[in-house]
């Protein structure tokens, strides 16, 4: 049941062949897993034990799915840490978690050496190259020089094989613990679901910090699909590496469309070679997704999924037909209940709290066993997401339930006037927030970043969107920036986005 026997089974299945491609260089499935087995050695040689949790701390690299592979192979557990968040974030992971190994690279180095300064007991801290910070360990000559560890720990389905941390948008990040046989399963079905083949070639732009990169790098590794691994998201990069690697196919977020759309020199590359994108990780505006269609002529399908969930909830198949706005039907294995405020399932096209049950669901967030009796409730997650089922099954998302705006006792979903904003053509993206407001508790802001070369007023864009709703919906203030505020994976902040605002 380990995670780590996923890659072993591929290579059964395909023998030897070239599945990573990073920074001009090649590594085949019988080099990944040779190089895993070796660092394994190197782990248990520091000490780490089954059960311990080692923070993996880095920008996208094939050492990062080794790492991944090595940990598990020996019975431990990985806590990704986000390679932008700052010294005091990664020092609360590293604490909270009770991690006693860190894995960097040089680049990271310093933030690391600074997080970690005053913990007690000390934590070993290891990189993957040279480094003049003291007290850091350059793992590559111990690597090199290690035996194989041939050994695979004998991982049950209930045990923890994965710590993902939350942003912290709304506090301090919570710990989700993810199984083996949950993360698994999750992997297995989206596989069925979507149908995925080995020859495609595919472009790993998600970090690997975050749980969609790490359900896509699994993915990648149990269909043997040739890989382009980028470290990080650049439009040109992106762009580039479309054209060089002839990739059929990726997993992004949607601000990474917006950015591959509104690339200045995206017409010099040829991208005719792509034929899918799977979107995910936060809203997908449907004027987004037929633009994106459009003008790369391949399809774009939106799924829903959450760190709870060990990623996909609910997807679209390859063969079937889009329906506009939805985000699929629930995968293999994966149950959905819309429920009401008194946790009773509402009928058929009402809107409500949507949640889900599955062996994909978390086993809870770590020494914090309020939040998880609050999250996990007669074995159902409660998502904090707000949606509605049709007749077939499709799911359509209307919103968060922390994102709601009441005003004056109305309930205000900021996903369909954002959906509207983005039908202006001068719009490139759009968040809709509630302030504080006297009269109706709160008011509807839209705060707008424009493309380039286009302008509009704000008087424009609320009568743009009066054509759509009634007048009580409008925003009364639109406030426009040069860049809205992101999370690593490209999610709106939009808590941050209030503080700005206020």
């Amino acid at each position: 049941m380990n995670i780590a026997e996923l890659l072993l089974e591929s290579r059964q299945r395909y023998g030897k062949r070239v599945t990573i491609h990073f920074d001009g260089g090649e590594w085949t499935n019988f080099d990944m897993i040779h190089r895993a087995e070796q660092l394994a050695t190197v782990l248990l040689d520091a000490g780490v034990l089954p059960g311990d949790r080692v923070v993996v701390m880095m920008l996208n690299c094939p050492e990062v799915i080794q790492a991944f592979h090595a940990l598990w192979r020996v019975g431990a557990i990985p806590v990704p840490v986000t390679p932008q968040w700052v010294a005091r974030e990664v020092h609360f992971v590293v604490e909270h978690s009770g991690a006693k190994v860190l894995l960097t690279s040089p680049l990271l180095a310093a933030k690391v050496r600074e997080a970690t300064a005053d913990l007690s007991p000390p934590v070993q801290l290891f990189v993957f190259g040279d480094t003049d910070i003291p007290g850091i360990c350059d793992l590559r000559p111990l690597v090199e020089q290690a035996e194989s560890f041939g050994e695979m720990f004998p991982a049950e389905s209930s045990d923890p094989a994965l710590f993902i941390y939350t942003s912290g948008t709304t506090g301090q990040p919570k710990g989700v613990v993810l199984t083996h046989g949950g993360f698994r399963s999750n992997v297995e079905s989206v596989i069925q679901t979507l149908g995925y083949d080995s020859e495609t070639v595919t472009m790993l732009v998600l970090p690997l910090s975050h749980v969609f990169g790490v359900h896509r790098m699994n993915k990648e590794a149990v269909t043997g699909t040739p890989t382009v691994i980028l470290p990080s998201f650049n439009p040109e990069h992106a762009l580039q590496t479309i054209e060089r690697y002839r990739v059929g196919r990726f997993s992004a977020v949607p601000t990474m469309l917006t950015s591959l759309l509104n690339h200045p020199e995206r017409a010099n590359y040829d991208c005719s070679s792509l034929r899918w994108v799977d979107s995910g990780g936060a809203p997908l505006h449907e004027e987004l997704r037929l633009e994106f269609q459009r003008e790369f002529s391949c399809r774009v399908k939106e799924g829903y999924g959450l760190s709870e969930a060990s990623c996909t909830v609910t997807s679209f198949r390859d063969d079937e037909p889009y329906r506009a706005f939805s985000v699929g039907r629930a995968i293999k294995g994966v149950t959905i209940s819309i429920r009401d405020e008194n946790d009773q399932p509402v009928l058929q096209g009402q809107e409500g709290e949507i949640c889900a049950k599955g062996e994909m669901l978390m086993q809870g967030y770590w020494q914090d066993p309020i939040a998880t009796q609050l999250a996990i409730r007669d074995g159902w997650l409660y998502t904090g997401d707000v949606g509605r089922t049709d007749a077939d099954g499709f799911l359509y998302i209307t919103g968060r339930k922390k994102d709601l705006i009441i005003k004056g006792g109305e309930n205000v979903a900021p996903r369909a006037l954002e959906d509207v904003l983005y039908e202006h053509p001068a719009v490139a993206e759009a968040a809709v927030i509630g302030l504080a407001d006297p009269l109706y508790g709160e008011d509807i802001c839209a705060v707008v970043v424009l493309r380039a070369g286009k302008k509009a007023t704000s008087e424009e864009l609320q009568q743009h969107v009066a054509k759509y709703v009634n007048k009580f919906r409008v925003p009364s203030k639109v406030v426009f920036l040069d860049a809205l505020p992101k999370s690593p994976i490209g999610k709106i902040l939009k808590r941050e986005l209030r503080r700005m605002i206020l």
